[in-house]
């Protein structure tokens, strides 16, 4: 690798910004109008950041700052670094003036959802599931999801409805996702049952877990007794009402004390 420090003019920043690999995240305007407003002010300051380079002069980190002088029309002084290792998995490692999230590496319809079930997996897969959570890698978690983002789409797409009545948008997708294309449940249509009749209500009988698990979530109950859940307990439920139909079981009642009860496991 090479490092020099040179005048970065608007001229060579737009030349630069020709040079983005497609596996470059989006672009945010905020922090670029942010850093563009203090070049004005002449409040840039060399604080080590550097722009990089990787071994094909691709421009792999330093985006909002470069569209930043541009914006400003003035130049600035900075560290530049070339010949870095050119896989996309290195330029998901790296930081820029904005913090990187993993949807910012998604160009897929609905990236803030795919990036939450993406999360969820990570955490499944890695057994820190229901305990406390870590930051996820982001290279760690795009290598183990990127495979699979069609499969999550189409989870997305099936759940959308249901997500809106149960205030769970990305772990109803996510539980259809890890049941029906990673656990492969034999009984998918089951599990696709249970989130078409949490929307409609159709033909549940009283004691079926989709419907105890619905009348929870929408605060029904004999008495008129406007039920709140916390997240954790709302997951429970929906994972021991899944776990319930799939196992042809009923209940009088559905509930979940996690004083006395761990958290649910999946159904495996």
């Amino acid at each position: 690798m090479k490092t020099e420090r040179i005048k970065i003019t608007p001229a060579l920043a737009r030349e630069w910004l020709q040079l983005v690999p497609e596996h470059q995240r989006r672009l945010d305007k905020k922090p670029v109008e942010k850093i563009a407003t203090a070049i004005r002010a002449g409040q840039w300051r060399e604080n080590g950041a550097t722009f990089v380079f990787d071994a094909d002069h691709c421009f792999i980190d330093g985006q909002h700052r470069a569209q930043a002088i541009v914006a400003a029309e003035r130049p600035v002084w900075a560290l530049v670094v070339r010949n870095v290792d050119k896989s996309p998995e290195t330029f998901e490692t790296i930081d820029d003036s904005k913090a990187r999230a993993i949807q910012d590496f998604l160009t897929v319809p609905s990236a803030n959802t795919v990036a939450a079930v993406a999360r969820i997996y990570w955490l499944v897969d890695k057994n820190y599931w229901s305990k406390r959570e870590p930051k996820v890698p982001i290279a760690d978690c795009l290598k183990l999801t990127k495979p699979r983002i069609s499969e999550i789409s189409e989870s997305i797409r099936k759940t959308h409805a249901a997500g809106h009545v149960v205030g769970e948008g990305s772990f109803m997708a996510f539980l259809y996702f890890y049941y029906v294309y990673i656990l492969k449940h034999n009984e998918s249509e089951t599990v696709t049952a249970f989130f078409e009749r949490l929307v409609d209500g159709a033909n549940l009988p009283a004691r079926s877990p989709t419907n105890l698990l619905r009348n929870r979530c929408l605060g029904v109950s004999k008495m008129g007794v406007n039920f709140k859940l916390s997240r954790t307990a709302k997951r429970a439920l929906i994972i021991k009402a899944l776990n319930a139909e799939l196992q042809k079981q009923s209940f009088k009642k559905l509930s979940w004390d996690p004083g006395r009860e761990p958290f649910p496991e999946f159904l495996k």
